[in-house]
């Protein structure tokens, strides 16, 4: 676990603010380790800290949370290089014990009266427990405590299916995966919800972090709560006027999708038409109009949304035969309070005590209560008395408790089915993708249909394919657009084994947040059985690693070509076919591989800058029809610990893309996921376009060539540039953050003249034009967006010099003395990034993301 502290003063109190308050599972061959540290705790030297249990309390995902608080001085721990562990031994009533523990590092601690604070927090399911706690730092000194904790339902919690099993103790990060009903037995045929994703605070610019968890909890709950055969999902925001996200066939894998979606949303930008619009909110009413129109009605629809927030086109008049087919069900939430920490209400259930930790009687505060009149006697909105008009049921949720009282309501009011109902494909809404092309009705020519469906056939069909196109691939590049998301667990880094992180995360979607997200843009060709790459425009490709390229962040290759022809050029490949499934209304062949690492070209690199290969297996899913290839997944075998990974998984969409006459066979989308070794997660995708085919004058160039040139160039004008040079340079046009990728070209013209102050000479006018490209093109989660530049070439007489530069860092001089320099005290310095000393980074906010014509920068020649 990487963890992150900072000290904040708080009265008396200074919290250690770590990136993670989530205790998590000792691994099995630890935990004879970790018994003997509970054995010999009565032996050790004591450290003095407070505990405050916290009782356990329901959630939006109707699990119940407990945790502790621990208090302690931190005269104890002055200095650097501190680290204090947190053991938990969880015994349920008649069971064995489960041992959960977390190590924080502390950041430096200067001599203070203060404390600190450090929180935990873990689920159990229902029942009662009993539970040892062990801290003890990097000096081995511990403090211990014991209490009890009771989870218990009440009301009509008690009528639901519990979201874990009796006396079970999990931790944050494994929650279990919902929404997947067993095999068999009666569920709801068709369920549509509605979610208007809005943030808690009305001007928030984004939805915060705990709102859009909450949504994902609630939603895997009404998953898991009201089982269906089918469920649709459309998630919209009333102020864009947009809907966020749609999925017929929604499931709880599809849930880290929703949180993605959420997260990219930028509040504080409206478009043009939505203000134009704005007398008339129409999103919520198509939605509704949308759903009554369905080729198979949805047995029940259910709006989430904020109560007074929901609004209605006063003109919408639905046919009201068509809304009574479906039971319509509106939960009106309350932002203020329904997403407060629940979690922690109340007081803790603490009994009983060791003598060596100091027990304290209360937990930490509940919700604050908010102002106005309580939650149902608030005055109905606009969509409340549109639902009074069709009999629909409104159901107010303030709290977890009146969220699974609804569900509980709704449960009892719907009928069931034993069968599943025939599929119905909806129409997407016109913020969704266009559905794939429809496939033709008559088979290919070549044989009869019986013949061309043999699965042996179409694979060879496909097979034969792919390798005509591996001949036509090398004279063919595309531009190459990355979108990287980087993830952190929300319950900060793991201490864990990549077993048991892939194996928690083949039962259940781990529980991410986004951290940033950054464009690249790229040009790709095939040269000598490898992938070559430059950014975008250059005038030639690069002899580095794609990885020396673009140092910084998850990047793969293989996406344009080598991967899929490393699939059919094996020399042993072993293909199994795995039968028929249909994939966005398309019937397809399945057919899984394994290629061992033996016979594997699959490599990755080390965090020492080496290679290793490994193997890899996947599916292959093709058009039996045509014998066209349309998915192919490949997930690496588990990687060892030199790497930074423990597998890496690829999803590629494929497309047809006629080049030349030529039916080029193109990656249409990629994702590549890498699952990090602490937890995080990186997910690139990658989409291919304006491919384009080289032609007889065409050169290819290599890094080397590109820079002989331009030194002859230099050589011939009697440019020098020296090093050490002061360089003004100002944007000629602007540069928009939106729509930016790391690659694109920039331009810009010298301020003032380029000059050898050494020699007293002009060595470029002022005016000149000057050429470079984006590094670096990001937003954080924190909103800030960040742009990274450099300059590349200078024009002199008609051509391209080239132009070294470094940003002038200097600090100003607040005044000069006969003694020397004073340099400026206090001034906030920026490290560049690792690779980065030679760009220029600006860092925006979203109400200013661009950099407008006209900024001046100010730079140093540098040596070549």
């Amino acid at each position: 676990m990487r963890a992150v502290a900072a000290l904040r003063v708080t009265g008396l109190t200074v919290a250690i603010c770590a990136v993670t308050t989530a205790q998590s599972l000792v691994e099995p061959g630890q935990i004879a380790a970790t018994e003997d540290r509970f054995a010999s705790a009565v032996r050790a030297a004591r450290l003095r800290c407070s505990f405050s249990p916290i009782q356990a309390s329901l959630g939006y995902d109707l699990e119940y949370q407990t945790g502790y608080r621990i208090t302690f001085p931190l005269s104890q721990e002055v200095g650097t290089g501190h680290e204090v562990t947190v053991l938990l031994r969880v015994i349920p009533d008649g069971r064995a014990p489960v041992y959960l523990g977390k190590t924080e590092a502390l950041p430096e601690v200067p001599v203070t009266k203060a404390d600190g604070e450090l929180t935990g927090n873990f689920l159990v399911g229902e029942g009662s427990y009993s539970l040892d706690a062990l801290v003890h730092d990097d000096a081995k000194r511990v403090c211990t405590s014991k209490w009890r904790i009771q989870a218990k339902p009440s009301g009509g919690e008690r009528e639901l299916k519990p979201s874990a099993p009796p006396s079970s103790v999990r931790e944050i990060s494994s929650q279990q995966a919902m929404g997947a009903p067993a095999q068999g037995g009666s569920r709801i045929e068709r369920l549509t919800i509605l979610l208007h994703a809005a943030p808690a605070r009305p001007q928030a610019a984004k939805v915060e972090q705990a709102t859009a968890t909450m949504f994902e909890h609630s939603l895997a709950s009404i998953l898991n709560q009201l089982p269906a055969w089918s469920v649709r999902l459309v998630v919209f925001n009333l102020n864009q006027q947009a809907v966020l996200f749609q999925k017929d066939d929604f499931t709880a894998a599809d849930l880290p999708r929703v949180a993605e979606a959420m997260e990219q949303m930028e509040l504080a930008r409206v478009d043009v038409r939505t203000l134009q619009n704005r007398h008339k909110v129409d999103v919520l009413s198509d939605l509704i109009d949308k759903e009554t129109r369905q080729a198979k009605p949805a047995t029940a629809v259910i709006l989430m949304a904020p109560r007074s927030a929901a609004h209605l086109d006063p003109s919408f008049q639905p046919d009201p035969q068509q809304m009574a087919v479906s039971r319509w069900f509106y939960l009106p939430y309350h932002p203020a309070t329904s997403l407060m920490p629940q979690r922690f209400g109340g007081r803790g259930m603490a009994s009983g005590d060791d003598g060596t930790g100091d027990m304290s009687p209360h937990g930490r505060q509940g919700p604050i209560p908010m102002a106005g009149p309580p939650l149902g006697a608030q005055p109905a909105d606009a969509v409340e008395q549109f639902y009074k008009r069709i009999k629909g049921e409104t159901l107010s949720v303030g709290t977890p408790h009146e969220f699974a009282e609804a569900l509980r309501r709704i449960s009892a009011e719907l009928p069931a089915v034993k069968a599943a109902p025939a599929p119905v494909v909806s129409a997407p809404l016109s913020a969704e993708p266009k559905p794939p092309a429809v496939e033709p009705t008559e088979p290919p020519a070549g044989g009869e249909l019986g013949v061309q469906e043999n699965p042996v056939e179409v694979l060879m069909r496909l097979r034969d394919r792919v390798l005509e196109h591996a001949r036509k691939v090398p004279n063919h590049i595309c531009v190459e657009t990355v979108e990287r998301q980087r993830f952190e667990p929300v319950v900060g880094r793991l201490h864990k084994s990549c077993e048991a992180l892939l194996d928690a995360r083949s039962r259940s979607a781990p529980s991410l947040r986004r951290d940033s997200t950054d464009w690249l843009r790229l040009d790709v060709g095939l040269a000598d059985n490898h992938e070559i790459f430059s950014w975008a425009g250059a005038a030639h490709f690069e002899e580095r690693d794609l990885d020396e390229i673009v140092p910084e962040g998850a990047i793969g290759t293989g996406l344009f070509a080598t991967l899929l022809l490393s699939v059919f050029e094996n020399r042993n490949p072993h293909y199994q076919f795995a039968g028929e499934e249909t994939v966005d209304g398309r019937r397809l062949f399945t057919y899984s591989f394994k290629v061992p690492q033996a016979e594997s070209h699959y490599r990755v690199k080390t965090r020492q800058k080496d290679w290793i290969v490994t193997g890899y297996e996947g599916e292959l899913l093709v058009n039996p029809r045509t014998a066209e290839l349309v998915r192919i997944n490949v997930r690496t075998d588990q990687l060892p610990d030199s790497t930074s990974s423990c597998e890496i998984d690829t999803v590629m969409e494929y497309g047809i893309v006629p080049l030349d006459g030529f039916d080029y066979l193109l990656p249409q989308s990629t994702r590549q996921r890498f699952i990090g070794r602490e937890g995080d997660e990186a997910e690139n995708r990658t989409g291919f376009a304006s491919c384009r085919e080289y032609r007889g004058e065409s050169t290819l160039t290599f890094g080397g060539s590109a820079d002989a040139k331009g030194g002859a160039a230099r050589n011939r004008l009697g440019v020098a540039l020296p090093a050490g040079q002061a360089a003004v340079i100002e944007l000629t046009k602007a540069i928009a953050f939106q729509g930016s990728a790391a690659g694109d070209p920039i331009e810009g013209r010298l301020a003032g003249p380029l000059r050898d102050t050494q020699r007293d000479v002009t060595l470029a006018p002022q005016g000149a034009k000057v050429v470079g490209r984006l590094m670096r093109v990001e937003t954080r989660a924190t909103g800030q967006y960040s742009i990274a530049l450099r300059w590349e070439t200078v024009e002199l007489d008609g051509m391209k010099v080239p132009l070294s530069l470094k940003p002038n860092r200097a600090i100003p001089d607040l005044r000069r003395s006969p003694q020397g320099t004073l340099q400026r005290r206090g001034v906030e310095i920026e490290l560049p990034r690792a690779g980065e000393e030679h760009y220029a980074v600006y860092h925006l906010t979203g109400k200013d993301s661009r950099l407008e014509a006209g900024l001046r920068t100010e730079w140093v020649t540098i040596e070549p």
